[in-house]
């Protein structure tokens, strides 16, 4: 199981692969993988964005959601993404139990930093609220309200 006091898997869980396809998302247009972030073999960097190749020789990029600390250590949601919850699943191989994060894009991506915090000006759940003295517009972008308020 997770314990989520200490942040690490027990005996007993199976290991995913951080760049397994669940841990990455296809990228968009703004995500520019092999021009603005860098192309690597596993999800290893700890905060700056990065994108894997899922099916080499062919290129297939993906945008890595999680860093991954190693050993029992749980994956950590990266800047853009936010760590919605941990699933405990089926019983997998040799009795281990199959636990999954659920990391899901934020938006605007540019609200949420790395491991579930949000830039200044948003709070919430994935950043998608603004704090008081800010506005939301339609982008979900937070605008200072100015001295109106």
């Amino acid at each position: 199981y997770l314990n989520a006091s200490s942040g690490a898997a027990s005996p007993g869980v199976e290991c995913l692969a951080c760049h397994d396809f669940e841990l990455t998302d296809p990228p968009t247009e703004a995500d520019g993988c092999g021009i603005t972030l860098p192309i690597s073999e596993v999800c290893d960097a700890h905060s700056q964005g990065t994108c894997v190749n899922e099916a080499p020789p062919a290129i297939a990029f993906r945008v890595c959601k999680a860093y991954c600390p190693g050993g029992t250590a749980w994956p950590k949601a990266k800047a853009g993404f936010w760590l919605l919850r941990n699933t405990e699943g089926e019983v997998g191989d040799f009795g281990l139990v199959r636990s999954r994060p659920t990391i899901v894009r934020c938006s605007p991506n540019e609200a949420c930093v790395a491991h579930n915090n949000c830039e200044r000006q948003y709070t919430g759940i994935a950043c998608g609220e603004c704090i008081f003295g800010y506005w939301q517009d339609k982008g979900g972008i937070c605008n200072p309200c100015g001295r109106e308020q």
